[in-house]
């Protein structure tokens, strides 16, 4: 299930979510189920119910309004009354701008975990490399030429990297790296290694102006499909050009922009995009704390650790301070005559 968070200090949304949490509750509650997969289709089958099926509020406008003249503005807020969403996007680019729609999809990248598996990972720029090989003129015309290589024809020209290829020989160093990088991880992360999840990286771009809904259908090898709906939200930190990640455990054959022809895009020759042949290969680290201090820290240290005698600013003597002063002068035996004459003084005036 996704979690989606509402707009902070927006009583119209968290009243909507309230609402709606509480008509799911209701109904759902009354059945039992007796495993998540069935839960989770009867929450679906009233999702769609909720959205597309059931009477909407917003459909009193008309009673609302009824002998009255009301203004769009009061078309406005009535939808977003009864919908409780921040619908200004919808309103200030179908009334008030001159924006067409036009959404492209401009790149999807690849993207799989490396496992640091020395045998993996050799592997597979043992593959890359070979692919690259077949590309290359040179390669393509020795093949023609050469019908057998000189070590071929003479098995005494053999040496330690005929029997031992780079990117086939695992050495002890790599084993034991390999070993020392899963000793550090839990059980959760190891089993994250172990998936083999795509992950794809979907750049999407809005030439038209005019922000809509990302509607994408996901065509996989398998010859299955899925459609994810995006809710406009996406375009709410860059209204021109957004990316967007994805994991699923399919290989992904090509993804399709707007399928049903819903948002009125203009040009759906940019609609359309396929993954690259193979992937790309990030590692999975665990972040460490910041160990090293800026400046500020390491000068806010230093005073802390100087010694507490030394006067750094001159200031007026506090009543603390004063304190101080009087038992470093008595210390020092430089009160005995004040007291001494005090002492005199005060017997004369008696």
């Amino acid at each position: 299930m996704k979690h989606i968070r509402t707009r902070t200090y927006h009583p119209m949304t968290q009243g909507k979510v309230e609402r709606y949490h509480r008509s799911m509750k209701n109904l759902i509650l009354l059945d039992n189920y007796y495993s998540p997969t069935e839960l989770e289709a009867r929450i679906s089958e009233w999702g769609d119910h909720y959205n597309n099926q059931r009477y909407h509020e917003a459909i009193d406008y008309a009673r609302r309004w009824m002998f009255k003249h009301p203004t769009p503005a009061d078309f406005f807020r009535t939808m977003e009354d009864a919908s409780g969403v921040d619908l200004d996007w919808f309103w200030r680019g179908w009334f008030f701008g001159t924006d067409h729609v036009d959404l492209a999809l401009d790149d999807v990248r690849w993207f799989k975990i490396n496992t640091q598996d020395p045998k993996q990972a050799k592997s597979i720029e043992r593959r890359l490399a070979n692919k690259d090989r077949v590309r290359y003129i040179t390669n393509i015309r020795n093949t023609e030429a050469v019908k057998k290589t000189a070590v071929e024809k003479d098995q005494s020209l053999r040496d330690f990297y005929s029997d031992n290829a780079p990117l086939v020989v695992i050495t002890p160093e790599e084993k034991k790296a390999y070993e020392t990088y899963l000793s550090s991880l839990k059980d959760e992360e190891k089993n994250l290694l172990q998936t083999g999840d795509n992950y794809y990286e979907i750049s999407l771009s809005n030439p038209g102006g005019l922000c809509m809904p990302v509607i994408l259908n996901y065509e996989y090898a398998d010859g299955t499909e899925e459609v994810k709906r995006n809710p406009v939200e996406i375009w709410r930190r860059h209204n021109d050009r957004v990316s967007k990640v994805f994991v699923c455990q399919k290989d992904l054959r090509r993804i399709v922009l707007d399928p049903f022809l819903e948002t009125a895009d203009v040009d759906t020759g940019n609609n359309v995009m396929s993954p690259p042949d193979e992937p790309s290969y990030f590692k999975v680290r665990k972040s460490d704390r910041q160990t090293s201090k800026n400046l500020m820290q390491k000068l806010k240290k230093n005073r802390q650790r100087s010694p507490r005698h030394v006067i750094k600013n001159k200031r007026p003597i506090s009543r603390s301070g004063s304190l101080c002063v009087f038992r470093i002068l008595q210390k020092a035996k430089l009160l005995d005559g004040f007291f001494r004459d005090f002492f005199v003084f005060c017997k004369k005036a008696l």
